[in-house]
C-alpha cells in the first residue's frame, strides 16, 4: 500500500493547495485543479493511505474551500482502496452533540444517504440531526468518524469536518 503525506502548511490558498495535492499524489497533468477533478483523482486511486500533517491548517483552508474535506470523505466513502487518516482528539459524543448546527453534506451525499436509506425527504441533514439527537441514538467515535445509530440506522460523520458521509440500514448479521 502506497502512502503520501500531505503536510497543510503547504497549502496556502485554493490553487497552491490543488497543485501540491495533485504533486504530491501524482495526478495526471490533465488534472482540472477543482473540487470536481480532485474527487475524479481520488476515487481512481490503488490501494493507498492518504496522512494529514499539520492539519491546523486544514481549517484554514477548509474556511476558503468549504468542501474540501469533504471531498476527501467522499472520496473515501466511495473507493475502498483509499484511506484517509486523521488522528482523534476527543471521544466524547458531547464534542457532536455541542456541533449539530455545523453537521453538513455534499450533493453526492445526499444523494448518497437518500438511496441508502430508501427516503425522499426534502432535507436530508435535518433528516439526520433529528436522529442524531434521539434519545435512542448510541454515538461513538472510531478514528475519523462518528458513528450514530439508532432504530436501525447508522449515520456517519467526519469528526473533523462535520460533514454527514453517509447513512446506511443496519442488517443483522
Amino acid at each position: 500500500m502506497r502512502k503520501y503525506i500531505l503536510d497543510c502548511s503547504k497549502m496556502t490558498d485554493p490553487k497552491s493547495a490543488h497543485e501540491y495535492i495533485a504533486r504530491v499524489l501524482g495526478f495526471p497533468d490533465y488534472y482540472g485543479k477543482n473540487l470536481d477533478a480532485l474527487y475524479d483523482c481520488l476515487t481512481d486511486m490503488g490501494d493507498c493511505e492518504i496522512i494529514f500533517a499539520n492539519k491546523g491548517r486544514l481549517k484554514e483552508l477548509c474556511d476558503s474551500i468549504p468542501d474540501f474535506n469533504a471531498i476527501f470523505a467522499d472520496a473515501a466513502s466511495d473507493n475502498p482502496h483509499l484511506i484517509i487518516k486523521d488522528e482523534a482528539i476527543s471521544y466524547d459524543s458531547k464534542e457532536l452533540l455541542d456541533n449539530i448546527d455545523k453537521l453538513h453534506t455534499t450533493l453526492l451525499g445526499a444523494k448518497r444517504i437518500k438511496k441508502n436509506l430508501k427516503i425522499a425527504v426534502p432535507d436530508i441533514v435535518e433528516h439526520c440531526k433529528k436522529i442524531i439527537l434521539s434519545d435512542s441514538c448510541n454515538i461513538y467515535r472510531r478514528g475519523k468518524n462518528w458513528y450514530c445509530e439508532s432504530g436501525g440506522l447508522q449515520i456517519t460523520v467526519n469528526a473533523m469536518s462535520y460533514t454527514i458521509i453517509t447513512a446506511h440500514i443496519l442488517h443483522d448479521k
